[in-house]
């Protein structure tokens, strides 16, 4: 995917004071005024501060091979007539996708653009809806706002545009204070473009001095002279500006002056649990990866290079791909089984993550070794790249007393990974 957007990113829409194809005069935002006189959605909804009436119709999941009842999965949208995505209005059709779809690659959208930083972004752009946020793990609360986002965009017909941050604010602003991405940067923007709701995204470099930046400053500097924004689709939760003062209600104030209406989205709750970023990391360390994948909206996965081992696996009857991990992995230590990705292809597996300690006589790794046994699998894929993505937890990682023990176990865990996949 493309650092910086190709030249067909930065088409323009008409003059913004002339009408769309609906006869809606789109003000341009952020130029002063009243929002009732200048954006003709800012009573969208049900007329309580901006807050939408229509609810989430369902999450999106790009494991298609991993089923999530009672949660309809693989939908994507096919476009017709021009691109709206790019400015212009066209009909949208919701379908289910394609039988044999690669769940890894981009759905039925037209490309995403990835943004890197404000210095690419025109102070004349043209004005669009906007969302806002850190969407750590893009959970079923993150694909809510998304599907606001991408319905307030086509109604404007405007581009739906998702501001971001790297690092995660948490890093720069707690550096020694533990905290586990649930997923990298690379892996947010693939998901973003396959469930297909943003037309572009801009990452934002969050370093210190952008922290200390004022609420208002960031709303005039960024947010207007960037963006034009004519609806800002924010989460209950959201804060902004130097010590995280703004908050929805204060990002309602400025757009009151401003021309642009704010629309706040409600917690989703699964099994009575509000939906986070958090609360998904705390499932993790619990090893509770149905109840992640549940408020996920899919497994949760990580990413890494097969590399060499010690071959103990071989020699013990079940071969097993060393995975060294990009980024986080945030899973309390044991056995799962696992789905893994490989050029394209879902493959069945029996994973462990921990320490080894049935031959390990050092000090534990600072970081856990993810071993992989692949079911019915015997191609050498050193040097490649997999995404292992958690199922189910089988069981705690423990020490055993010898290599016959040990090897039973492994039988039974090659068979209760092969009854959870299926009942999965």
């Amino acid at each position: 995917m493309p650092e910086t957007p190709p030249s067909a990113s930065r088409r323009r829409l008409k003059a913004p004071s002339s009408p769309n194809a609906d006869g809606i005069s789109i003000p341009h935002a952020c130029a002063g005024g009243p929002r009732s006189e200048r954006n003709p959605m800012a009573a969208w909804g049900d007329g309580k501060r901006g807050h939408a009436s229509d609810s989430l119709d369902f999450p999106i999941s790009f494991w298609l091979d991993v089923p999530q009842p009672p949660l309809p999965i693989g939908w994507a949208l096919e476009t017709r007539g021009h691109d709206v995505r790019r400015g212009f209005r066209h009909p949208i059709l919701w379908r289910r996708s394609p039988a044999g779809k690669d769940p890894g690659r981009a759905g039925g959208s037209p490309t995403m653009d990835v943004i890197h930083g404000l210095e690419g972004i025109e102070d004349s752009a043209s004005p669009t809806v906007l969302t806002i946020g850190n969407f750590d793990g893009i959970h079923l609360g993150h694909q809510r706002m998304l599907q606001r986002l991408r319905r307030r965009a086509d109604a404007y017909a405007v581009p739906a545009v998702l501001l971001t941050f790297s690092p995660h604010p948490v890093e720069v602003l707690r550096p020694h204070h533990p905290h586990c991405l649930l997923q990298t940067l690379d892996q947010k923007v693939e998901t973003l473009e396959t469930l297909g709701f943003v037309d572009r995204v801009v990452v934002i470099p969050f370093t210190p001095e952008f922290s200390r930046m004022p609420a208002e400053r960031f709303v005039d500097e960024v947010l207007c002279r960037r963006f034009h924004p004519l609806r800002i689709i924010v989460g209950f939760n959201f804060s902004f500006g130097r010590g995280g003062v703004g908050n929805p209600e204060m990002l309602e104030h400025f757009g009151e002056k401003r021309g642009f209406s704010v629309e706040i989205v409600a917690p989703v709750e699964v099994e009575g649990r509000v939906v986070s970023s958090s609360a998904i990391r705390r499932d993790l360390r619990e090893g509770r990866v149905v109840s992640a994948r549940t408020r996920l909206g899919r497994p949760y996965s990580v990413r890494g290079r097969v590399v060499r081992g010690d071959g103990r696996g071989r020699t013990l009857g079940f071969p097993t791909a060393n995975v060294e991990i990009e980024g986080d992995c945030c899973l309390e230590k044991g056995v799962y089984a696992v789905q893994v990705r490989r050029r394209g292809e879902s493959l069945a597996g029996v994973a462990n993550i921990g320490v080894r300690p049935t031959f390990s006589q050092e000090e534990a790794p600072s970081t856990p070794l993810l071993e992989v046994h692949l079911f019915a699998f015997h191609e050498t894929i050193y040097g490649e790249h997999i995404e292992v993505a958690f199922i189910d937890r089988i069981r705690d990682e423990i020490r055993f007393g010898g290599v016959e023990a040990l090897q039973r176990q492994l039988a039974e865990d090659v068979r209760e990974a092969h009854r959870r996949l299926e009942e999965a």
